[in-house]
Formats: C-alpha cells, sequence, structure tokens
C-alpha cells in the first residue's frame, strides 16, 4: 500500500516517510513541532490542549446553535410585534380621524351655539325696552294653557269648552265664574242605594262627586273648580223637603235652574202638569207630574254612545224616597224618580275664570 505526499505529490510506502521533502506517513491527525515548523511553519499545540480546544469548538457550535435558535425566535416574536404595532396604527389613526371629525363638530357646534347666545341676547334687549301696561287687579293672575293662551277667555253663555277629560256647556258667566254643565250623560248611578228618604244634603251621590270624581281632575284643574254655596228649594208642586244648603265643588242641576237655564215656558210656575196614557201626553186636569213644553228639545241630552237617555236633577221629587229628572225624551218630569234606580249624571260646576 502507498500514499501520495500531501506536500510534494510524491508516492511512497506506508512505513516511510517522504523521500522527498520528509513528510510524516502515513499523514496523522496531529504533527510533531519539527514537522509543523518545518511543513507549515505553524505552532503545533500539544495534544492534550490540541483535544481540549476540539471539544470547546464542539460545544461552542453547539452554544452557536442554540442561540441562532433563540436569535431566529426573537426575529419571530419582533415581526409579529411590528405586525400588532402596525395594526394598533390603523386602530391609533382611526381615533385621530374621530378625534380630528369632532374638533370640527365642536367647532361648528360652538359658532352656533355663539349665534344663538348673541340672538338671546339682542332678544334681552328688546324685551327691556318693551312698556308693559298695567293689568287690572282682577285680571293679576294669568292664565296660560299648554296651547297659549286660556280656553276659558272670554267665553261666554252657550259656548262649549273642554275641561278635564269632559266636553262642557257654559250655562251663566257672573263675578269672573262660569257655571258650567256636562254636555253629555258621562255615566249612570244611583242617588242613593241605601237611604230612600236621603236628600241631597245626605244623599250618596253628593259624596261621589264631591269626592272620587272631583278626585280625578288635576291639581291644576281642581284648583279651578269653586265651591259654591247651593240651594236646595222644596219640591214647589208636591211640597216635598229639599233638605238643607250646601257647599259644593260639583253639583247637579236643581227644577228651577233647567227651567231657567234650558228655556221657562211658565208651566213650572202655573202648576200646568201632564200625564203619560198609553203611550200619550195628556193635560187632562192639568195636575200631572210632568213639564212637556217647547223646550224639550233643548233639554234632551245623550250618552257616550249617543243614545238619548234620561238624566238626574237634585231636587226632590213627588215623595221624599225620589227625585226629579229630565226624561230621554226631554220631558220634564217634577214627581221624580226613586233613589235607587241608577240615572243619566250630568254634572255641573262652577269655574274659575
Amino acid at each position: 500500500m502507498s500514499y501520495t505526499c500531501p506536500v510534494c505529490k510524491i508516492k511512497y510506502k506506508t512505513s516511510q516517510d517522504c523521500g522527498n521533502c520528509g513528510f510524516p506517513t502515513p499523514p496523522r491527525l496531529f504533527l510533531s513541532e519539527s514537522h509543523a515548523k518545518n511543513w507549515f511553519n505553524v505552532e503545533v499545540l500539544p495534544r492534550r490542549t490540541a483535544w481540549e480546544t476540539t471539544d470547546r469548538i464542539s460545544k461552542l457550535e453547539t452554544l452557536v446553535k442554540s442561540h441562532d435558535a433563540e436569535l431566529q425566535e426573537l426575529k419571530n416574536q419582533d415581526s409579529k410585534l411590528k405586525a400588532l404595532v402596525k395594526s394598533h396604527g390603523d386602530e391609533i389613526q382611526k381615533l385621530k380621524n374621530q378625534d380630528s371629525k369632532l374638533k370640527a363638530l365642536t367647532k361648528s357646534h360652538d359658532g352656533e351655539i355663539q349665534k344663538l347666545r348673541a340672538e338671546i341676547e339682542n332678544l334681552k334687549q328688546r324685551f327691556d325696552k318693551l312698556t308693559v301696561p298695567s293689568i287690572p287687579s282682577d285680571k293679576a293672575a294669568i292664565k296660560i294653557s299648554g296651547k297659549g293662551s286660556d280656553p276659558w277667555d272670554g267665553v261666554k253663555v252657550g259656548d262649549k269648552r273642554e275641561f278635564g277629560p269632559y266636553s262642557w256647556r257654559v250655562l251663566d258667566v257672573q263675578n269672573n265664574k262660569a257655571l258650567i254643565l256636562s254636555e253629555r250623560i258621562i255615566e249612570k248611578r244611583p242617588y242613593d242605594s241605601g237611604n230612600e228618604n236621603a236628600t241631597w244634603e245626605t244623599c250618596e251621590l253628593r259624596r261621589y262627586l264631591n269626592g272620587e270624581f272631583y278626585n280625578s281632575f288635576s291639581t291644576e284643574e281642581k284648583a279651578r273648580i269653586a265651591e259654591m254655596p247651593i240651594p236646595n228649594n222644596n219640591n214647589s208642586w208636591y211640597g216635598t223637603s229639599g233638605g238643607n244648603a250646601t257647599n259644593d265643588k260639583i253639583f247637579l242641576l236643581s227644577i228651577e235652574e233647567v227651567v231657567k237655564y234650558f228655556g221657562d215656558s211658565g208651566d213650572l210656575k202655573n202648576r200646568k202638569g201632564w200625564y203619560e196614557e198609553n203611550n200619550n201626553d195628556v193635560l187632562k186636569d192639568g195636575k200631572g207630574y210632568y213639564i212637556n213644553d217647547e223646550y224639550n228639545s233643548a233639554r234632551k241630552a245623550v250618552d257616550a254612545d249617543g243614545t238619548a237617555s234620561w238624566w238626574r236633577l237634585r231636587s226632590p221629587g213627588g215623595y221624599s224616597v225620589s227625585a226629579a229628572y229630565v226624561g230621554p225624551d226631554g220631558r220634564f218630569s217634577i214627581g221624580g224618580v226613586v233613589h235607587a234606580n241608577s240615572g243619566g249624571l250630568r254634572p255641573a260646576l262652577w269655574l274659575n275664570l
């Protein structure tokens, strides 16, 4: 077996060094110091030191590989961070754009507010220059409704107005007050279901009207309803007692008030009463129990459905167990109907103007 000298390229046997240049044969990993100096002009480390160096190099290479992996991981994280920063940057830009729009809008509104303030100031100056006329003492309290002026200003007899949830007819105006009557029959109730001999003063219907019904109005509306002295005359045809006078906020009309406000034919004063026989009106001796005259149509009333119905009065009827009423056809019963019957209600009240 022969070798080729790595220095001079001459072949030689294994057991010999190169005969031309003396290079050691076979080639060895670690050269002697003399060979190293003669052929490579380098210093050769001692064999043990060389081994340690080789081991150190191997460990360093392993450490470098580990650091390379860590470095690559850091680069990956850096890329992710850059992507995240870019994403947040877009969101930040959107927020900046929104902020710019808000600032522009605020600036625009500030301009409008400034104009409004200037206009208010101008109106104040103009108002200060106005001369306000003196107000009579009886008109010192100016009433203002939700629609502007008070709908009751300038009201006169015969007018119709809304108050609370109902429509009302004006029957009288005096002393800065208006007597009003509900235009329709609002509900049906007995005069008194338990006390047959009740008068207006003691009946449950009066308690209802001045209690539950009165309290159905708002605080502002109740403040306008005046409490008034109410006379309760005896029945002029039959002499039935009307009881004591009362002070009421809400009441029913009397026989005398129906004649006064719906028309007076003189039949009440002259005791001209009619009878009903076989569904016909019969005058006979004039001592009948109801008035049948030219004002029947004026006295007629309908309920919420538009159906004509009879309505109660506060005056007593022909007996202590009855009260007067107006029939569905407008005929005017002085003799009355018993208290327990459920009759139509047309409340009346005096309203402060």
